[in-house]
């Protein structure tokens, strides 16, 4: 609208626009710039354009390095951080793994003792079991050695027969006392 305002301005007084500092258009298309001005003007250009844009780079490079280093400072936190719950867990597992130990090293004492309590009963129950089967088997052959001398005295023609039974008894007897001696060690 405004554009439209300027132009319609311009037609009605039959002026060209002419902008300060700037040749007007007549100027314009009766002066020409030399070759070396508009190189001149281009590379001030360039050099505008290089200046924008090593600006916008700096102040980039800024923003990454202060971003990075937030970064950084950050991560060594969290590294800390996660340091610290590692000691802890280790202490922690440590002092876990000492009571478990010591918890499994007195059940094995109390089984164990518990064991040779139960031991020293079963060994005790043989013992009584064996010495009263040994006292039986004892008095039996007391009893067979008072026959065998009833029967030797009756019988002296027998007496082969007599020294062989007493050698039999000798030896049964010697073998309970053997079992006696291993029961009781």
């Amino acid at each position: 609208m405004a554009s439209e305002r300027i132009n319609s301005v311009f037609e009605q007084t039959n002026a060209k626009p002419h902008i300060k500092g700037l040749p007007s258009m007549e100027e314009n298309v009766l002066s020409t710039y030399s070759q070396n001005e508009v190189d001149h003007l281009l590379q001030i250009q360039a050099e505008n354009i290089a200046a924008n844009f090593l600006g916008k780079i700096t102040s980039q490079q800024k923003f990454v390095q202060e971003t990075i280093a937030a970064h950084e400072t950050e991560m060594r936190k969290v590294s800390a951080e996660l340091y610290t719950e590692m000691e802890k867990f280790n202490t922690s597992a440590a002092k876990s793994a000492e009571s478990h130990t010591e918890r499994m090293r007195l059940l094995i004492d109390r089984t164990q003792n518990d064991m040779d309590v139960q031991f020293e009963q079963v060994k005790a129950d043989l013992d009584r079991t064996l010495m009263n089967d040994l006292k039986g088997f004892d008095k039996r052959l007391q009893k067979l050695e008072l026959q065998m001398q009833n029967i030797s005295e009756s019988n002296q023609s027998s007496s082969s027969q007599t020294v062989t039974i007493l050698v039999a008894l000798s030896v049964v007897a010697s073998l309970a006392n053997l079992v006696l001696l291993f029961v009781h060690h």
